[in-house]
């Protein structure tokens, strides 16, 4: 965040800041009834913060790891047209005065001494409660996939990543063994929903282009024809988490 306020931020800094950005989200949203002293306007101004990101970023992940692999399949070399990088408007954002508080206020509540007192035992009751409610939105639709809206599956993409989130959140609690055993489980259906997500975000992309460079024709059959595919591997890895047991 600091670079980007200094507005020489590159690709992976605005990657890594989404990324950390979606961690506390994630902490937020499902950890929030653990403490009496969360302000709620915290999670909206931070999925601000995210969205402010977000167009740039989806670009940047399709001209890295989709375009080099549709290539590699027969296509002519493809130059997805970079979009004027916005750095001054985040410079400008991540620099003002609102932001500049809520990281403070995230500093202030994180260092706070709350909890301080709360025992082990205790703690893995909340544990318990919050990971199960999201482990069971992951799995719940598992057996009819394919059968859902794509911006149903996608959110199940979403809910996959946060439950990797709060499970390395808590995992000093727990036997290393058993919470890296959980998490191997758990990256073919964050991996195969992520491609399947990538396909679609690259389809937007490349409607937009296609009229402009009629070489991304290639690109766009090649994207639409490899939805299917994925769809049916991320169905494949969801019913075979389903089958997995929790460490909690």
């Amino acid at each position: 965040m600091a670079v980007i306020a200094d507005g020489v931020a590159e690709a992976e800094h605005i990657h890594q800041a989404r990324v950390s950005l979606r961690r506390l989200r994630s902490a937020l949203k499902h950890f929030a009834g653990w403490s009496s002293e969360l302000n709620p306007v915290w999670e909206e101004q931070i999925a601000e913060l995210f969205r402010k990101l977000g167009d740039t970023r989806d670009e940047d992940a399709i001209r890295t790891e989709v375009l080099p692999i549709i290539q590699q399949h027969g296509s002519p070399e493809l130059l997805l047209p970079v979009s004027a990088q916005p750095s001054k408007e985040l410079s400008t954002i991540f620099t003002s005065a609102d932001t500049i508080k809520l990281l403070l206020d995230l500093l202030a509540f994180a260092y706070s001494e709350e909890d301080s007192e709360r025992k082990t035992g205790a703690l893995k009751k909340h544990i318990k409660k919050s990971l199960d409610k999201i482990h069971h939105k992951v799995i719940n639709n598992a057996e009819h996939f394919s059968e859902l809206e794509v911006n149903e599956q996608h959110k199940i993409r979403k809910q996959a990543k946060q439950l990797r989130y709060c499970v390395e959140f808590i995992s000093s609690l727990y036997p290393n063994k058993k919470v890296q055993q959980y998490l191997k489980q758990l990256q073919p259906v964050q991996n195969t929903l992520g491609q399947y997500n990538d396909l679609f975000i690259a389809e937007g992309i490349f409607n937009n282009v296609v009229e402009q460079d009629p070489s991304f024709w290639f690109a766009l059959g090649w994207v639409k024809a490899k939805q299917p595919q994925l769809q049916k591997r991320s169905a494949k890895a969801l019913q075979a988490f389903s089958e997995v047991e929790t460490f909690w």
